[in-house]
């Protein structure tokens, strides 16, 4: 996960890099509240990098090129500079009366950035789920969450391993999925699919 700490306003705040595309292709970056793991907030939507500006279109298509939005605040463009996270052209891009800014995206920025997806499991858990389809029944039940890439994860995913062979066992089949989410909205196009079994 990619982050970048900058003062707003009188008040640290930290937030997460996020990368996605525009229509018609296009970096888009998303940023998310990452101050307070504890906060109600943390991992919230605090705005948009980018702006899919028109006439920034031919710049943008070069490798980590955009256009920031003109309502960005100037103390966050220079902690990304000086984080070594973005470097700014020398010229910026008009639509209407406003100017937007253009800039490069370092490369080990755009390496570290994953999409919202990632981005939120990375920092919020990966959740583990078991869908499946035995005996003329079917659906899908979590097995639990844990920090990504962890120990207490692999667990998980081995206790999904014996339900799922269990299930299988019956008759018909079953996956195990670990994604962002529950049991309603992690399935084979949203979650990670590690093991089948049947």
């Amino acid at each position: 996960m990619v982050t970048v700490e900058f003062d707003s306003m009188g008040e640290a705040v930290r937030l997460a890099l996020v990368a996605g595309e525009y229509v018609g292709g296009g970096l888009a970056v998303l940023l998310l509240d990452a101050t307070d793991p504890r906060s109600e907030g943390y991992m919230a939507g605090w705005g948009v990098l980018t702006a899919n500006v028109p006439s920034a279109a031919e710049w943008c298509r070069g490798h980590g090129n955009i256009a920031i939005d003109a309502a960005v605040p100037a103390a966050l463009i220079e902690a990304l500079e000086a984080a070594g996270l973005l470097r700014m052209a020398v010229r910026s891009a008009a639509s209407g009366m406003a100017r937007y800014p253009l800039a490069t995206v370092a490369g080990h920025a755009l390496d570290g950035m994953g999409g919202l997806s990632e981005t939120l499991e990375e920092a919020l858990g990966s959740t583990v789920v078991v869908e499946y389809e035995s005996g003329g029944d079917g659906g899908a039940f979590e097995v639990g969450t844990a920090p990504a890439g962890s120990a207490a994860l692999e667990r998980l995913i081995a206790t999904a391993r014996s339900e799922a062979d269990a299930l299988a066992g019956a008759g018909g089949w079953a996956a195990v999925r670990v994604g962002f989410g529950d049991a309603e909205t992690i399935d084979c196009e949203t979650g990670r699919t590690v093991y089948v079994a049947g």
